[in-house]
């Protein structure tokens, strides 16, 4: 008796896009980079030992968020064993001590950046109460994305997001300074009003245009998320930044 073919399967893997050998490689080296234990930065080093410049923790982390986010997105939907661990990982690392504490020194301010400065700030920690843009809008995107990739509400609980601010030899005593998708967005939309919407300042004193198109995006990914809302912030043009 003759064997009964079987019919063709409608789905041909061949034909959907595929990662690339130097794709697939830059994915596994972010593997790499944020499977090390916390504290341990190897091939991240930055040019400046602050984390003040262009090549600090939070830029290289949240960049590698984006591109994990694209490639689950547009090249493998289905892959979320892959891509949700490595996301989540980030988020991880975005929030280690080192990542954040250089806000500290950040916020006294100084004639660089405000020249008419003649004394410094009182310095603050929570590197999401006020300015710091540079932070809180990528790490409000990273998880922003977290929950519209994978459908996973884990930071939409209260104190999901937790910063712990305990320095060996100077302070008061610990802090903990803990939020949610949704007061870290609170938190950015009130410094935007505080600035009269021309966006959050960085740097004390300075306002850079892209650094708050991130959080501007990731309102609009927690907008289409959440609940719907008579009014959100994205339907007031005060928040189109210019």
């Amino acid at each position: 008796m003759g064997s009964i073919a079987s019919p063709p399967c409608p789905i041909s893997p061949s034909s959907y896009p595929s990662l690339t050998r130097e794709q697939a490689g830059h994915l596994r080296h972010f593997h790499n980079l944020a499977a090390q234990l916390d504290g341990s930065w190897h091939h991240m080093g930055s040019q400046e030992p602050l984390q003040e410049f262009l090549d600090a923790y939070r830029y290289q982390l949240a960049t590698m968020a984006y591109a994990v986010g694209v490639s689950h997105y547009h090249r493998q939907p289905l892959l979320r064993s892959v891509y949700k661990p490595l996301m989540r990982r980030l988020i991880h690392k975005m929030l280690c001590r080192d990542v954040w504490a250089y806000w500290f020194n950040t916020s006294l301010g100084g004639v660089r950046t405000d020249p008419s400065r003649t004394s410094l700030r009182t310095p603050w920690a929570n590197p999401i109460a006020r300015e710091n843009i540079m932070y809180s809008g990528h790490l409000l995107l990273m998880v922003s994305l977290y929950a519209m990739l994978f459908d996973d509400n884990e930071f939409e609980k209260e104190g999901s997001i937790v910063f712990n601010w305990d320095p060996l030899f100077f302070g008061l005593g610990p802090e903990k300074f803990t939020y949610d998708t949704a007061s870290l967005e609170k938190a950015i939309l009130k410094e935007m009003e505080r600035n009269g919407y021309v966006g959050v300042c960085c740097e004390p004193n300075m306002v850079f245009v892209v650094c708050n198109q991130f959080p501007v995006s990731s309102i609009g990914h927690y907008v289409d998320l959440s609940a719907p809302t008579d009014s959100t912030p994205m339907q007031d043009d005060r928040y189109a930044l210019q």
